[in-house]
């Protein structure tokens, strides 16, 4: 969904649902699964378009616990910006941050007969990053271009 709030505020919605159900023996030891579980995927991209070339944006991701076979996955969210500064035709400056809480962390929790398996992994993904990009050379005028469908109509009118 993409929904204009604002002349200077657009927001893209991104959700999906997902329902999982695990049902059968498992291995050869008598034992049986019967687990079910909805999972929630939701991302949010705001754009914003502010006066005197600057823009920004902020994204937001979320997941809800997700069930794989015997594990289940717990619930996950992120926050990512950034803010760009336009400074003429050809220079930009940008300041970025990706997993600003640093919160991009697997849990997981596996169940067997006899025993539970919890699973922590914590990696860097906290990334800021400040860039100037320019570009050389000048522009191109670029010229109107006809498709062989185009030149034909053209001939029989």
């Amino acid at each position: 969904w993409t929904i204009n709030i604002t002349k200077w505020w657009t927001a893209n919605i991104n959700q999906e649902f997902i329902n999982r159900h695990y049902k059968g023996a498992i291995f050869n030891e008598g034992l049986y699964a019967n687990e079910n579980l909805t999972t929630v995927f939701l991302k949010v991209y705001n754009q914003f378009k502010f006066s005197h070339g600057w823009s920004g944006d902020v994204t937001t991701t979320y997941r809800s616990k997700l069930l794989l076979w015997q594990s289940i996955l717990r619930s996950r969210t992120q926050l990512h910006a950034g803010i760009q500064k336009k400074v003429n035709e050809k220079a930009t400056v940008t300041l970025a941050a990706s997993d600003i809480f640093h919160s991009a962390i697997t849990r997981r929790l596996t169940t067997i007969q006899y025993a539970e398996v919890y699973y922590y992994m914590e990696n860097d993904t906290q990334i800021f990053t400040i860039s100037f990009s320019y570009r050389f050379g000048k522009a191109l005028n670029r010229r109107e271009r006809k498709t062989g469908i185009e030149a034909e109509a053209g001939r029989v009118n």
